[in-house]
């Protein structure tokens, strides 16, 4: 699984590349657009993943399939703060300003979601599935209680 892993990783930024190269005006990439293309891919990804992952635990997918789930999860919480670094609005973005304004209280919630995200990958990859859904329970709870806090609606 770890090879699994391995080529994952070095997959993703073939993935990440042109999302972030989109409407970069002359060679010159604008931070802000990149910024808002890569934190909606980051939460995008994250959310697929974690409904891959609600799937395959009610259908009793393969362990192995499981985990790269919640591998994926876990390897997406980990960007979070990484990805709300720059302070940045455009038509599509769902960021509130109190992300920036409360700065603190959102990164301990992206703190508190990799160790549960990393709890998770743990308890599939042991194969307690029974701990792996509660663990999934409290990360999809965690997430709509950040989104209704940090979370607007859509412009588009």
């Amino acid at each position: 699984m770890k090879q699994a892993l391995s080529t994952l990783l070095l997959i993703v930024p073939f993935f990440m590349a042109p999302a972030l190269a989109q409407d970069a005006p002359q060679g010159q990439p604008d931070p802000s657009h990149e910024a808002v293309l890569a934190r909606g891919k980051v939460m995008t990804d994250m959310g697929k993943a974690l409904r891959t992952l609600q799937l395959g635990l009610r259908q009793k997918d393969d362990i192995g399939s499981l985990l790269l789930a919640a591998e994926l999860v876990n390897m997406n919480a980990e960007l979070i703060t990484n990805v709300f670094q720059t302070e940045a609005y455009e038509p599509g973005s769902e960021a509130l300003p109190a992300i920036w304004q409360n700065w603190e209280d959102f990164s301990n919630k992206a703190e508190a979601a990799l160790e549960q995200t990393a709890a998770l990958v743990d308890a599939i990859d042991m194969e307690d599935l029974r701990e792996a859904n509660s663990l999934l329970r409290k990360v999809t709870a965690d997430c709509a209680a950040c989104h209704d806090v940090y979370r607007g609606e859509s412009d588009r």
